[in-house]
């Protein structure tokens, strides 16, 4: 919870960005040389070495081990991912255009305060017997 604390109020109050700045360009890269790149991330990254050793053990075990039932499973799994990465490009070049950096700055305030907020609230369930701070029960209250 202090961390969270710490590190949305250190979001919230950083001044990085200068008004009117725009003599920030972010560089051009082909999609090969972008592709290459993730593809490298993802590679050495060892949360999703986890991740696809979990699948195959929780799926492999449950498709019977039968080698053409997983391959349909992990060619479906990784065509969803393909069609959603594509997604996520193509929005990512619509967002690009409305972006400035008064939004930018905007959201990171915003996300600054809901990581206070959610530090804040961790900091006191720690501290605060269950029987104190009873969330459900405020959640209850609210609703009625």
């Amino acid at each position: 919870g202090a961390i969270l604390l710490i590190y949305g109020l250190t979001t919230f109050f950083n001044r990085d960005f200068v008004k009117g700045r725009t003599d920030i360009k972010p560089r051009k890269g082909g999609y090969l040389s972008l592709f290459v790149k993730g593809f490298l991330l993802n590679f050495i990254n060892i949360g999703v070495l986890v991740f696809w050793l979990g699948v195959i053990i929780i799926v492999g075990p449950s498709l019977d081990n039968q080698s053409n039932r997983i391959i349909v499973f992990f060619s479906t799994m990784l065509g969803a991912y393909l069609i959603t990465d594509i997604f996520k490009i193509l929005l990512a070049k619509q967002l690009r255009r409305k972006l400035t950096t008064e939004r930018i700055r905007m959201v990171k305030k915003g996300l600054g305060i809901i990581l206070v907020i959610c530090g804040l609230v961790l900091v006191f369930k720690g501290f605060l017997p269950k029987d104190k701070l009873n969330i459900e029960k405020g959640i209850e209250y609210i609703r009625e």
